[in-house]
This record gives C-alpha cells, structure tokens and sequence, in this order.
C-alpha cells in the first residue's frame, strides 16, 4: 500500500499527491478502466498521512460555530478518504455508469449539474431532480452522472481519489455538452421554487457563491497551514465558500481563472486534507482576491430538513426557500 509521511520543511515542489493514482490520460473509459482505477483507489492508505497531520495536543478551547474544538481524527478520516472507498462500477450487482441530460419543460440554455457515486442513498436523489425541477417551474437542463467519474479532459480520472473534487469537473463536462452557465447542485436538495433567480445572478456576475464566516473545526492545522504557504490565503481570515450550490458562466474571465487556479491545488491533493476537502479549497481560491468575488444574495437560499421539526417541505416553500436541504 502507499503510505504518505509529509515535512513542512520540504519544498512545496516535492510533495507527490497522496491520491493521484498511476492511470493513463484518456477521455473514454471503459469498464474495465473503470474497475482498474477503484482498483487502485482501495489501494491507497491515508492514515500514516492524517497521524502525522492531525495534532497531537491541540488546545482544548471552543471555537465557533460548533462550539467545540477540532473534529476527531476519525472524522477527518472519513471525509478525506472517503472518495478512495467510492463505487465507481459494480458489474455483478448491476451498478453500470449512466449519465442523462434531460429537458425540462421549454429547456433553454441554463444547465443544473449534479454527480453521485453509488455510495448511499444518492442515486435516488439524483433520479428525482428532474421532476422535481419541471414541478417548479424551471425552464433549461439536467444534466447529472451516476457512477463512473467526470473526466472532461480525460486526465481528471487520476485525481478521482482527491476528496470531493469531482464537482468542478462535472461542471466541466455540462460545458463540453453545449452548457456555459451552469449551477452544480448536491443531490439531497429538494427545489421548492424556480431557480432560475440564480442563473440571472450567474449571468450578471459570472459566478454563483454561497460564503459565511469561516469555522476552524473542519480544517487540520497543517492543512490551513500548506494552503497558506503555496496561495498566501489564510482560509480561516477569509469568507468560506459553502459548496452544497454553487455556479460559473464558464465563458466569464472569472469562471475560467477560478477553474485554473482549482486544477493546480487538485494536482497537488493536500489541500483537500479537510473534512469539507472542496469548500476550503475554493475559500482559498477567492481568498487571493476576495473583492472580485462578489456573494449570492438570496437570504433564503436552502433550508435543512433536520430543522423543520414539526413543520414540513410546504411550510419552508411558502418561506421562499429555493432548495429544501433532505436528510441523508
């Protein structure tokens, strides 16, 4: 098994991606590709990576907005490694990479992406998006992915195992299918209301991002500490970017700078060593110039199911909520 042990001492220029894996560019992959790369995914151990990133006396102080210190050792560990245990292809049980673009009511050239591995409960949420967004009102396209990995240049299937890198690169792929102005979804939000607000807000600005204060729970201090070194971004003295939905038109100057800066940080994998791997990553990315990024307004964007309590979907529709955040 590989095995990564890291020195803040060596040049940022030295350090092998700890989830990069030996795999041919190739823009088709076969399923036999397929099961080679979660071949070699299984293959690789983080943990000598996260025992010696993860600190060993930390101080015991609260931190908000959780109230607490730092997430266990084992938190981080799934989050970081969870993409090295993902089903990519299962032949024997039927699970066959898919993916669909569907027209919803009139189409248009407004494009809401998605991607899911066969890991839980998500392929049934994906599946039901498209009706869900005909059912609001939407007008443009769904294109999303089940299985497999978005491969949009045919090199981004060596980075697959990079934790939760696969969204810019699915976004990526929806370009390649005609579609520039884009919205990445998470498939466990429920629209309750016509998106199509926040295409406008993309076409106006070139982006579309949600951002709050940033929290230091999630974020190893090492971690915070490499992405200081190689970008000169304090992610946590920057806004940090929530990713559950987030938007580009991929033809703007903007779009395409924050795409280039995201690939570089993907070839290098350390960055990602959090428990929210993209949203550090992508704080850090408009952390270098945070006034060009300008935040989504809409105050009620998404509300999470786990907090209805004794009300329902319909109570949080007739708040105005976009997305109705499910349980998964």
């Amino acid at each position: 098994m590989r095995k990564f042990i890291f020195s803040f001492l060596i040049p940022v220029t030295l350090f092998a991606n700890p989830f990069k894996i030996d795999f041919p560019v190739k823009d088709s992959l076969s399923q036999e590709d397929l099961e080679e790369v979660q071949s070699k995914l299984q293959k690789i151990d983080i943990r000598p990576l996260l025992d010696d990133f993860y600190p060993k006396d930390f101080p015991q102080k609260h931190l908000w907005q959780w109230g607490s210190t730092l997430a266990t050792k084992e938190d981080f560990y799934n989050r970081i490694s969870k993409s090295l245990h993902q089903t990519l292809i299962n032949v024997s049980e039927g699970k066959i990479p898919s993916e669909h673009l569907i027209k919803i009511n009139e189409g248009g050239d407004r494009c809401i992406v998605c991607y899911v591995s066969f890991n839980g409960i998500y392929q049934s949420l994906v599946q039901a998006l498209a009706k869900n967004l005909e059912k609001v009102g939407f007008n443009g396209y769904l294109f999303y992915k089940i299985g497999g990995f978005p491969n949009p240049t045919g090199k981004e299937i060596q980075y697959c195992g990079v934790p939760y890198s696969f969204k810019i690169f699915t976004l990526l792929e929806a370009q390649k299918k005609g579609f520039q102005k884009v919205l990445w979804i998470d498939a466990s939000y429920l629209p309750l209301k016509d998106p199509s607000p926040l295409f406008e807000w993309i076409e106006k600005h070139g982006c579309f991002l949600k951002t709050h204060a940033p929290f230091s729970k999630f974020i190893l201090p090492k971690t915070r500490a490499f992405i200081k070194n190689i970008s000169g971004v304090d992610v946590l003295k920057t806004q940090y970017v929530s990713a559950q939905i987030i938007g580009f038109d991929l033809n703007s100057p903007l779009a395409q700078e924050f795409v280039s800066e995201y690939y570089k940080l993907v070839e290098i994998g350390i960055p990602f060593c959090s428990c929210f791997p993209e949203e550090y990553v992508f704080s850090s990315i408009i952390g270098k110039e945070p006034r060009k990024w300008v935040s989504q307004p809409f105050k009620e964007l998404s509300f999470a199911e786990i907090k209805l309590g004794k009300k329902d979907s319909k109570w949080a529709q007739e708040k105005g909520y976009f997305f109705l955040q499910t349980l998964h």
